[in-house]
């Protein structure tokens, strides 16, 4: 079986055994495209629900966040107003 390939490989010239392989490419491209567009159109919603729940738990930190530096600055200055070194 090994030596029957092995022929069949042998009489294509180069050319051939490169249009060959970009064929065999481009049909495995179009079914992965085909696939990521059906696994995009399936979670679109939830991608959509997803960011904008992410970017509200991020913007709550983020705010918490300021908020303690702020205070921070401000205890800083009050501790150095009434502490004169």
């Amino acid at each position: 079986m090994n030596g029957n390939n092995e022929e069949n490989y042998e009489r294509l010239t180069r050319k051939q055994y490169r249009e060959q392989q970009k064929k065999t490419i481009q049909k495995d491209d179009e079914k992965l495209n085909n696939d990521e567009v059906n696994i995009n159109e399936e979670n679109l919603g939830f991608e959509k629900e997803d960011k904008n729940s992410r970017h509200n738990r991020i913007s709550k930190k983020l705010n918490w966040i300021i908020l303690y530096l702020c205070m921070g600055i401000i205890i800083v200055f009050l501790i150095l107003f009434f502490f004169n070194p």
